[in-house]
């Protein structure tokens, strides 16, 4: 039996995001620490940023818009990237893209962060610029119908992941706090990595 080890664990406040490189084989649990707290999630192959998580092919692969342990998360090219090895919350979205600037300036809202922002924030280390970032999942995000509800992850609710290949994510703990989204105001979230070593 393989003990796993914990190579980075990181609080984020709400509202904010971090980007950070994964091994093939290892696992990252993201978690809401408070509860209602959406978290977009977004990951390109480390070796080639042409390639990324794509939420379009995911859907098409399993002809559905919400995701279950054991489905794997695939590329535009079909490749295997990314496979959910633990969910205490099961409800998800793959039908919205990120918050942006446009999204506050056309509700009256100037300087607001945003999921899109946090991720050029958080990426332009990497060489990876805003123009190229996908759609993201939103874990989380309780969105039936294309509509936005309020959250049903509670405390302690996580997600884990396993990685196929090695990648460069970026997460972001969304700043949406409309309409009773994210519990109306932002939460941190934690990510952990672990080694399966």
């Amino acid at each position: 039996m393989f003990e796993k080890k914990v190579v980075l664990s990181e609080t984020i406040q709400g509202g904010h995001g971090l980007s950070v490189k994964i091994s093939k084989g290892q696992t990252l649990v993201i978690k809401d620490l408070v509860g209602e707290q959406i978290v977009d999630f977004i990951a390109f192959a480390a070796d080639d940023f042409t390639k990324y998580l794509s939420v379009s092919h995911t859907r098409s692969t399993y002809d559905k818009y919400h995701l279950e342990i054991g489905d794997t998360l695939y590329t535009a090219e079909h490749e295997p990237m990314i496979r959910i090895v633990e969910d205490s919350c099961g409800v998800h979205d793959m039908s919205f893209p990120s918050c942006n600037k446009y999204i506050y300036n056309n509700m009256g809202i100037a300087d607001h962060r945003s999921c899109q922002s946090n991720f050029a924030e958080d990426l332009v280390i990497y060489g990876i610029e805003e123009w190229m970032l996908p759609d993201p999942i939103h874990f989380f995000q309780n969105s039936p119908n294309m509509q936005m509800l309020p959250n049903h992850s509670k405390q302690g609710d996580y997600v884990k992941l396993e990685f196929l290949i090695d990648a460069i994510i970026a997460v972001s703990a969304c700043p949406f706090d409309r309409n009773g989204i994210n519990g109306g105001k932002p939460t941190s979230i934690q990510l952990t990595i672990e080694d399966n070593e």
